[in-house]
């Protein structure tokens, strides 16, 4: 247990996969098989039931330490969790058990969902004296259900990969099935990977982006122009009598997806398809947010599966009855996805993107501008006569041309003190839309301005302030900033009921007055249909 609490303190720590991976692979290989079952399933985001409500825990802590439980509340209020404030209010341990946390969640665990109120306290309390601050924080949150930490199966598999000596593939397909902790699994996890060999994805190929492919020198007549679709890049496979639904960064995504697996089922054997993940319905792709829940889910229910179902949007085939294509033209390659796709033509699950053949760069760019009304990122522009890009490194036969960026003129409502060298200026801006006499914030950004206009801007916002919050400064609606945004989504995490994505600051607006800033009845009219 003490090896667990000291690796969820090195995974909260900032740093990228890499140092995640690191500390995964460290403590995987110190773990004995039963507890390193146990915790891949954890992270995974298995989650045992709760045994016991927070009142009872609390009730319990403050009883243990001697304290009021109003005084566990306040520490809870603190530090934003009932899980920590508990470990922090009690007692050193005052014995030297050292608990694994197979053991605690196989005998401890039962034995507190069978237990009386009054027993279940009893052996609470003495697990407690038994585990230091940081095992019972993490004790806590199991047994409170508020257990959150989680890792990318992909880094996962990696980690495990590494320290088992099989390929990540296996322990990922593991990931993504119903499967139970124990030292049986950890033990027999690679065991049959000489026999049955790797099942893997192949590198997805990348694009250039592109300002206008015209003045760059592409030939219109000699490449396929379709839409970049805005989803989740995605490998289907069908190999030796499996189907395998592999995000970009190698997850396996079948679990979240049963409508696309059960539809690919029909594909030939020897398949290995290119494309895009999206909600999909009636021939177009749904919000991306609804795709974005629909991810988070890793059993989805019925009524999300009705409201956000699912669809494998292919562009490219690179294998076919067990033949690698990607050496092929793309033609070719073309032709063999549709025949592919003809097992599964009745299908609304997996189907193939369609070819938008303008006639002129002018069509092309008036489809381009239209692409967020088609739920499309731009165009994707590849070579007819080109082979599929043999690595991930952005391709010279494969273009994206993305849709004109969206500007929003905004309001600054308010600023604060930057960080680095611009620590004493106010250059953190939030900034804000008019609805009706409301301001509503719509951004917080850097002002990403030059060297002169940030040293105006600080002392604008010095000369008019109106209010403080803290290090938080509101000024005069005044001054007005143009944002750059990829889209507008419509999002109920935020007060404007939407947000905009990828925003930057364009430009100072000086040459603008505050009453010509955008309101939010027109931020909601760039929503996607």
């Amino acid at each position: 247990m003490k090896g667990f609490a000291t690796l969820l303190r090195a995974l909260d720590e900032p740093g990228g996969a890499a140092r995640r991976e690191t500390a995964l692979a460290d403590y995987f290989a110190s773990a004995t098989p039963a507890e390193a079952s146990w915790v891949l399933w954890l992270l995974a985001g298995g989650r045992p039931p709760r045994v016991l409500s927070a009142t009872a825990l609390r009730d319990a802590a403050a009883r243990a330490a001697g304290v009021t439980p109003w005084l566990v509340d306040e520490s809870r209020r603190v530090t934003g969790e009932l899980g920590e404030a508990a470990a922090l209010v009690l007692p050193r341990a005052s014995s030297s058990t050292a608990w694994t946390l197979d053991a605690l969640l196989t005998t401890r665990h039962d034995e507190l969902a069978l237990a009386t109120p009054v027993e279940r306290e009893a052996r609470l309390v003495a697990t407690w004296r038994e585990l230091d601050e940081d095992e019972r924080v993490a004790w806590n949150r199991i047994l409170l259900g508020t257990f959150r930490t989680r890792v990318p199966h992909a880094v996962l598999a990696r980690a495990v990969a590494r320290v088992l000596g099989c390929e990540p593939t296996r322990v990922a397909r593991l990931l993504a099935s119903a499967w139970r902790p124990s030292a049986a699994v950890w033990s027999d996890l690679c065991a049959a990977e000489a026999s049955e060999g790797p099942l893997r994805p192949l590198p997805l190929a990348l694009a250039s982006s592109l300002d206008d492919p015209a003045t760059a020198g592409v030939d219109l007549t000699v490449v396929r122009v379709e839409w970049e679709w805005e989803g989740e890049r995605a490998q289907l496979a069908r190999l030796d009598g499996e189907t395998l639904l592999w995000s970009a960064a190698e997850e396996l995504l079948g679990a979240r997806a049963p409508e696309v697996i059960a539809a690919a089922a029909e594909l030939p054997g020897g398949t290995v398809l290119d494309g895009t993940l999206l909600a999909w319905r009636d021939g177009r792709p749904l919000a991306p947010a609804l795709l974005a829940q629909r991810l988070r889910s890793e059993q989805p229910t019925a009524k999300a599966r009705r409201e956000a179902p699912l669809a494998f949007v292919a562009h490219d085939a690179l294998r076919w009855r067990g033949e690698d294509l990607r050496a092929t033209p793309l033609r070719a390659r073309d032709e063999a996805l549709h025949a592919i796709l003809d097992a599964v033509s009745d299908s609304p699950h997996v189907l193939a993107t369609a070819e938008l053949a303008p006639a002129s760069w002018d069509a092309a760019a008036a489809l381009r501008a239209s692409a967020r009304e088609h739920g499309a990122r731009g165009l994707l522009l590849r070579a007819w006569d080109a082979p599929y890009p043999a690595d991930a490194m952005p391709a010279p036969s494969w273009w994206r041309w993305p849709a004109p960026a969206l500007a929003v003129r905004t309001l600054l409502l308010y600023a604060e003190r930057g960080g680095g060298g611009r620590g004493s200026s106010y250059s953190q801006l939030t900034l804000a839309v008019r609805d009706g006499d409301e301001l509503v914030p719509v951004a917080k950004l850097a002002a990403a301005l030059a060297e002169d206009e940030l040293l105006a801007l600080d002392r604008w916002v010095r000369r008019n302030i109106v209010a403080a919050f803290g290090p938080v400064r509101q000024v005069r609606p005044e001054l007005v900033f143009e944002l750059e945004a990829v889209a507008v989504r419509a999002s109920e995490r935020h007060k404007a009921g939407l947000v905009l994505v990828e925003a930057r600051i364009a430009r100072w607006r000086r040459d603008v007055e505050a009453r010509d800033a955008d309101t939010l009845a027109s931020l909601r009219r760039m929503l996607p249909p």
